[in-house]
């Protein structure tokens, strides 16, 4: 997080595990962050609460901003346990279902997983394939239970900076990963979306059908046996493609 944010994440107020997204030219590519530092978490407003500026444009805190305590897991060939410390299926057994939702943050860090502009960030076994490199398919599989709704940024009240804070704002939110999934698809990424639980014609629905690579690559699932299903066909989507190559 510290080489992420360029150290925003320790020397402000803000969770110091935690990143978040970042504005500006680079918002939507997937330049390194030593060209475009990231944005630290939400400004912390006491114990277990952060800054957020609510739907009704008014600034607030809450738990529901903290950094959550799952951590991202580079590319990885070993998928560990949910008791095996630092492995995807530990750190899948640590999300909760609570709180609001950055999916614009998560395609993000998603890309730079992918990218090899980043692959300094990365253990030396994680590092992505250079985008040159014809012998690999890079997918990006992204899922949602609901509206996107959250976004981070720098903020000012009443006469006093804020470091980043979260935003609650669902069309900004959905602005921004219909940015960034058009951007992710124009470098030759498969983009697979999947819903699970939201309604046909939400925000969120439209979200996850603009961020797949075409309609058949995204799924819906409204159950937790669907969902299982979906995943399988996806695996064996790709699976065959690899194939087919």
């Amino acid at each position: 997080a510290a080489l992420a944010t360029d150290g925003a994440n320790a020397s402000r107020t803000s969770y110091p595990g935690c990143v978040t997204e970042r504005d500006g030219p680079e918002a939507y590519t997937d330049a390194s962050y030593s060209v475009a530092p990231i944005g630290p978490g939400a400004q912390q407003a006491g114990w277990n609460r952060a800054w957020y500026r609510d739907r009704r444009g008014y600034l607030n805190y809450s738990s529901s901003y903290v950094c959550p305590s799952a951590q991202m897991v580079p590319l990885t060939l070993d998928p560990g346990s949910s008791a095996q410390a630092g492995t995807l299926l530990y750190e899948i057994s640590r999300l909760g279902a609570s709180g609001n939702t950055a999916g614009q943050t998560g395609i993000a860090w998603g890309w730079y997983a992918l990218s090899s502009t980043w692959s300094s960030l990365w253990p030396a076994r994680s590092a992505p394939a250079p985008a040159s490199d014809e012998r690999v398919l890079k997918y990006l599989v992204v899922m949602t239970d609901g509206d996107f709704n959250t976004w981070f940024s720098p903020d000012r009240e009443r006469g006093v900076n804020y470091d980043w804070i979260a935003q609650y704002d669902v069309a900004e939110s959905g602005a921004r990963a219909r940015a960034l999934c058009d951007a992710i698809k124009a470098k030759g990424i498969t983009v697979i979306s999947v819903g699970f639980q939201i309604y046909r014609g939400s925000a969120a629905d439209q979200v996850m059908a603009h961020c797949a690579s075409g309609s058949e690559n995204y799924y819906r699932a409204d159950s937790n046996e669907a969902l299982v299903a979906e995943f399988a066909k996806i695996a064996n989507q790709i699976k065959t493609t690899y194939l087919s190559r």
